[in-house]
């Protein structure tokens, strides 16, 4: 799957996390896409704290994590951290 550079959403991130969310399979592609190094997808910090206030918040989502530190992040290893 060939993708423009581009930046992913929040939503992406957490329909990613979400098994049971019936976006979950494209999301997953999507990040997939990203191993590819042909392909160069971004997250901005405040990308990154969105999802983080999604995915903590009960009224959000229907299993909120109510902890969330680096090692969660784990979950997505098609991204890795470039400062700038």
């Amino acid at each position: 799957m060939s993708v423009e550079p581009g930046i992913i959403d929040a939503n992406v991130l957490v329909y990613a996390m979400d098994a049971d969310a019936p976006q979950h399979a494209a999301s997953r592609a999507l990040l997939n896409a990203a191993r590819d190094s042909s392909t160069t997808l971004y997250v901005t910090s405040q990308i990154l704290c969105e999802f983080y206030s999604i995915v903590t918040n009960g009224r959000r989502v229907p299993k909120p994590r109510y902890t969330f530190n680096g090692d969660d992040f784990k979950v997505f290893p098609e991204l890795a951290v470039v400062a700038p």
